[in-house]
């Protein structure tokens, strides 16, 4: 039994070893090689040669010509650029400004606010001091007219 299990133990490592050099004949399969694609070479290819050169020089000098006309709008209207991108720079910093605009708005409400509760307290303050003279006086006068009777 020991040396069936021994067999069993052995067959199973060579089963992997065929296994692992298939995966390698796989692996190591070289690249097919093709050939090299032929060139039929006619009579008058070169002349049609010639002709998209030609052709290829001229759509190269119209894209410059293009080239050149856009750079000169833009020369020519180098002003009107930077005052378009400096009117929406203007735009951009007051964008940056307004919460600070909204923060010196709410501070000023604040202080008004405050320039209000200490003008209402002044305001009692004065009334009462006045009521109290308005009062005085009418008994003082009340006072004279009582003595003046007298």
């Amino acid at each position: 039994t020991l040396e069936h299990a021994n067999r069993l133990i052995e067959d199973s490592h060579q089963t992997k070893a065929k296994a692992a050099s298939i995966q390698d004949l796989y692996r190591a399969t070289p690249r097919l090689q093709r050939p090299d694609t032929p060139v039929l070479h006619l009579q008058g290819d070169d002349e049609e040669e010639r002709e998209e050169a030609m052709l290829l020089l001229q759509r190269l000098l119209r894209g410059r010509a293009v080239q050149n006309d856009f750079y000169e709008g833009k020369e020519r209207c180098h002003g009107l650029i930077e005052e378009l991108q400096s009117a929406s720079n203007a735009k951009d910093a007051n964008k940056v400004w307004e919460p600070e605009q909204k923060k010196a708005a709410f501070w000023e409400k604040q202080d008004a606010l405050v320039q209000s509760i200490v003008d209402g307290m002044e305001g009692d303050v004065i009334f009462g001091s006045l009521d109290y003279l308005f009062k005085e006086l009418r008994r003082q006068q009340a006072m004279a007219k009582v003595n003046a009777l007298r």
